[in-house]
């Protein structure tokens, strides 16, 4: 992913190695990434039904009870844990894993509308949180490994999907901030659930199914670090997110988050 890698290489984002723990499949991590809070391993079982998240304390219902709109598009796992919560919302199901194709497509027909970099249409300025879910790379793994030529082209169209929604928010800001001079940046965040192992499964503790992505970047563009340190790598928890995000949205941090602040993102941000 050359777009996504020069980033983090030139010091326009700051990027983590997010460690993931047990189970590592999307509903467990999912809920961890906006509670904070170590997954159980009956939501292994859970995964494949999934129910509303039975409390408040998570990033999705403290943005929306601060009075944030939120668009969603992607797997509709979220949909089933954050009924009515979302503004507008298409969500696919991440199970029919032979489709790599139409799950991405169906997400990236929205950004036209939702990313307008000319912000003339509607739907381009009447939110506040914009969720993309992608399931292609998912389901290549399972299908044909992380070493397949198929995903190498999926990692392409998704450096593509990088370039777009980072291009696309970077022209959003510089009009924002051309109208209001008291407008803050967006905040651009890149992340994974879980990574995958040798053969394209995950669900276990191996380094490579824990190993997850972190990646945090400004809508106007100004650097995350300087481009001079190029041996800026870290190695964090996953749900070191929570806190982080609580902190720059300027909400309570959820009740039993046992996360980190990252300090760096909340200095640069």
């Amino acid at each position: 992913m050359p777009f996504t890698s020069s980033l983090v290489a030139s010091g326009q984002a700051l990027g983590y190695v997010a460690h993931a723990s047990v189970p590592t499949v999307t509903m467990p991590r999912l809920k961890a990434l906006v509670t904070g809070k170590a997954p159980a391993f009956i939501d292994i079982l859970k995964n494949f039904n999934s129910a509303a998240l039975d409390e408040d304390a998570n990033l999705v219902s403290l943005l929306a009870a601060s009075g944030k709109r939120i668009v969603f598009y992607g797997d509709d796992t979220w949909l089933k844990l954050f009924p009515e919560t979302f503004k507008r919302s298409d969500g696919t199901s991440g199970f029919y894993t032979r489709d790599t194709v139409e799950v991405d497509n169906n997400v990236t027909r929205h950004l036209k509308e939702e990313l307008d970099p000319t912000m003339q249409n509607e739907k381009s300025g009447d939110w506040d949180a914009l969720v993309l879910h992608y399931l292609g790379l998912d389901h290549v793994g399972h299908l044909r490994g992380p070493r397949s030529p198929l995903m190498r082209e999926k990692l392409e169209e998704m450096d593509g999907v990088v370039q777009l929604v980072v291009d696309s928010v970077r022209a959003q800001d510089a009009r924002r901030m051309e109208n209001d001079s008291s407008a803050r940046p967006s905040l651009i965040l890149l992340c994974s659930d879980h990574g995958m192992s040798e053969v394209g499964n995950h669900g276990g503790a191996t380094l490579e199914e824990s190993s997850a992505l972190l990646m945090f970047m400004r809508g106007d563009g100004e650097p995350m670090r300087s481009s001079e340190d190029i041996s800026y790598k870290q190695k964090r928890s996953q749900v070191d997110l929570v806190p982080t995000i609580s902190s720059l949205f300027g909400l309570p941090i959820p009740l039993y988050s046992s996360g980190l602040l990252l300090e760096d993102v909340v200095k640069m941000a």
